[in-house]
């Protein structure tokens, strides 16, 4: 999403955050693949969330954009449950 902001950006690492003593989760905002840049990428030890945002635009182009440009592939084989989700938020 243009002009986009992520906490996570802020610093050249992804945003690690601490829930409980043993969940850990990694947020990538704006994470380049090969075909393009996916919005968010929420990692956990056992899942991978990959978001796409769209601005007035519908769900089912998000999910196309994350599949047109292969955003879950470098994922797909390390064992974690992959989830894409597209995200429409109205201005």
């Amino acid at each position: 999403v243009p002009g986009m902001r992520c906490f996570a950006s802020l610093t050249p690492s992804p945003g690690l955050f601490r829930l409980g003593l043993s969940a850990l989760i990694i947020v990538h905002c704006e994470n380049i693949t090969i075909l393009g840049r996916s919005d968010v990428v929420i990692e956990t030890a056992k899942d991978v969330f990959v978001l796409e945002l769209k601005v007035d635009d519908t769900v089912e182009n998000a999910l196309a954009q994350i599949e047109d440009k292969s955003y879950a592939v470098p994922w797909s084989a390390d064992g974690r449950k992959v989830t894409e989700s597209g995200v429409r938020i109205d201005s």
